[in-house]
C-alpha cells in the first residue's frame, strides 16, 4: 500500500513538472526539381534548400523508382540556411513512364523533422 501511495505521489509530481518542450522555429525546406521529365540513363537534377534559426543537422534527398533508392546526404550541422544542387543518376534500365518520387528530409538540432515530396517521370526524348 505504501509503495502504491508513493508511486502516485511521484507520477503527480512528474506531471505538474511536465511540459512539452519549446520549440523555436520549424524548419523550412523547398526541393526543386530541375525538369518534370527525365530519360533514362540521364541524370536528375534540382536544387534543395532548408533553413531553420535555432541550426540544421541533417539535409538528405531520396529518389525513388521501381528499379532502385539512390540518396545524397549534405553536410549542415551548424548551418542555419543551406541550399545544395543534387545530382542523381537514372537507370537506363528505368521504363518510360516510371514516376521517381523525389523525397527530401531535414532535420534541426532540436530533432524535428520536416519532409518535402515532389515527383519526375521518365520519357524517351
Amino acid at each position: 500500500m505504501r509503495l502504491a501511495t508513493l508511486l502516485s505521489f511521484c507520477a503527480i509530481g512528474y506531471l505538474a513538472c511536465y511540459r512539452e518542450r519549446e520549440r523555436f522555429d520549424i524548419p523550412e525546406l523547398e526541393v526543386i526539381p530541375a525538369s518534370r521529365v527525365i530519360a533514362p540513363n540521364d541524370t536528375l537534377r534540382g536544387v534543395v534548400r532548408a533553413a531553420d534559426g535555432s541550426g540544421l543537422e541533417t539535409l538528405t534527398v531520396f529518389a525513388t523508382s521501381s528499379i532502385d533508392t539512390i540518396r545524397q546526404e549534405f553536410f549542415v550541422a551548424d548551418r542555419h540556411r543551406v541550399e545544395f544542387m543534387f545530382r542523381i543518376p537514372v537507370s537506363a534500365e528505368t521504363p518510360a513512364g516510371t514516376r521517381i518520387a523525389i523525397r527530401a528530409v531535414v532535420l534541426d538540432d532540436q530533432n524535428f523533422q520536416v519532409v518535402k515530396h515532389d515527383t519526375v517521370v521518365v520519357a524517351f526524348p
